[in-house]
């Protein structure tokens, strides 16, 4: 179990100490989430900016606290604050080049989340051409990165690849693809060899563990729609794609494909086949009915085809017998006939 080496107060004295004797703009925002979704960021607000903030900005305490940063930095290239956004979870960092229209130049942007809400960001102007070039790349990728993860949680598609000489136990899996197994992004998955059971159901798995063996042994990639399951245990379907990967002499060394959840494609299929089984039910029985020259003689038919579309054990017919005012049983299945001759009238 780790032990904090610093106590809240040595923490905040720490911090303070920083913040006063930085010469770089320092702002400490909270993160303002989305109300229907609280993994997506769509504002920050300015609790807090240092001196440095103040003297280069123009702009004091009371001016900007409560406001958002867009409000306050209009100079800036706004594709700096969805960057930024992407932080995620405490004590993960960020940094990023971005253009600063009012100085005609670029400024590092670097950001320290601090917790799941609140965010410390520094700013500071680059004058080096090379340190401008190096980060600016930096940035292009980190914004690449994070189109491909906004990419994939819109398309509910996660990617993985796996090399079992290097770690047989560890498979590279990105986050969307733990949250369509139900887990968090920190959270380990099992490793497939032991997912039977926990995301996999056994024929699922055997299926799967199938077309691998056949893939690194031929070396053609595979498709399928299999059955799944989450963290709790809920059921879900999911495509899963995949290719092998070679090394520099064409050797095959492992797997890497895609997982892409399309449980609410197969629910719609399946809520369609009962709709379309439903409506051929009707015709049938429909069509039968006005047809046959003897309509009684096919009800045991006809109740035995509802039967097996409604999926139930027992049915029972009865029409109502006028003069004697009771009703009389006309078709059953699914009960022996000494049952049926008991509850025959009514």
């Amino acid at each position: 179990m780790e032990t904090d080496w610093l106590t809240i107060e040595e923490k905040s004295s720490l911090f303070d100490l920083m913040w006063n004797g930085s010469s770089e703009p320092m702002i400490l925002a909270q993160r303002v989430f989305n109300n229907n979704d609280k993994d997506y960021v769509v504002g920050y607000i300015i609790l807090r900016v240092n001196a440095p903030f103040e003297e280069q900005s123009g702009l004091g305490q009371d001016e900007v606290i409560g406001r958002r940063v867009a409000e306050v930095l209009p100079y800036f290239d706004p594709l700096w604050l969805e960057e930024y956004g992407g932080v995620g979870g405490p004590h993960k960092t960020f940094q990023a080049v971005v253009r600063n229209f009012a100085a005609d130049g670029w400024s590092n942007v670097r950001v320290f989340s601090l917790s799941a809400e609140k965010l410390l960001v520094t700013i500071s102007n680059l004058k080096s051409e090379p340190e401008r070039e190096h980060l600016a790349l930096l940035a292009e990728l980190r914004r690449k990165e994070l189109e491909l993860s906004e990419a994939q949680r819109i398309g509910h598609i996660g990617n993985w690849y796996w090399i079992p000489a290097i770690d047989r136990d560890e498979n590279h899996l990105s986050e969307e693809l733990h949250r369509i197994f139900g887990y968090e992004p920190t959270q380990p998955l099992p490793p497939f060899h032991l997912a039977k059971g926990a995301l996999l159901p056994s024929d699922s798995w055997n299926s799967i563990n199938q077309a691998i063996e056949e893939t690194l042994r031929t070396g053609a990639g595979f498709e399928m729609d299999t059955k799944a399951l989450r963290a709790d245990g809920s059921p879900i379907w999911v495509t899963i794609r995949a290719e092998v990967l070679r090394d520099k002499h064409g050797k095959i060394i492992g797997l890497r494909g895609t997982n892409q959840d399309i449980t609410q494609r197969k629910q719609a299929e399946a809520e369609l086949l009962k709709v379309n089984r439903r409506e051929r039910l009707l015709s049938t029985v429909a069509c039968r009915l006005l047809t046959n020259d003897d309509p009684q003689g096919i009800i045991d038919d006809l109740c035995r085809e509802t039967m097996d579309y409604l999926q139930c054990e027992v049915f029972l017919n009865y029409l109502a017998d006028r003069e004697l005012g009771c009703l009389h049983l006309n078709a059953w299945a699914g009960i022996p006939r000494e049952e049926a001759f008991k509850i025959e009238w009514l």
